[in-house]
């Protein structure tokens, strides 16, 4: 079973400023960053509680290919997604963040 996946306000701007980095590196790259983040976030969807916890309920999925993770809690039978960080971020930029 799938669960939806709701991409909160703070992960869309992680997201749009990776994706801005990616293409400013080589144009096309994000394409395939897109791609393996989409294929993260179905993983995820699939099996939510297959990843460890990290923080309180919140989770950590690797996306493949590229230093990033997704930073998840499930509620209510949906997965919200807080962050899309780079790996070497410090982990209280997300922690701080509202939830």
């Amino acid at each position: 079973m799938n669960h939806s996946v709701v991409l909160l306000d703070a992960a869309r701007a992680d997201l749009a400023a990776a994706v801005d980095w990616y293409h400013d590196c080589q144009p096309g790259l994000e394409t395939d960053f897109l791609l393996c983040l989409e294929e993260t976030i179905d993983r995820v969807a699939r099996h939510p509680l297959a990843y460890a916890l990290v923080h309180d309920e919140f989770r950590k999925a690797m996306i493949h290919r590229f230093p990033f993770a997704i930073i998840y809690r499930v509620a209510r039978g949906q997965i919200y997604i807080a962050a899309i960080l780079h790996t070497s971020r410090e982990p209280r930029v997300w922690q701080a963040r509202s939830h």
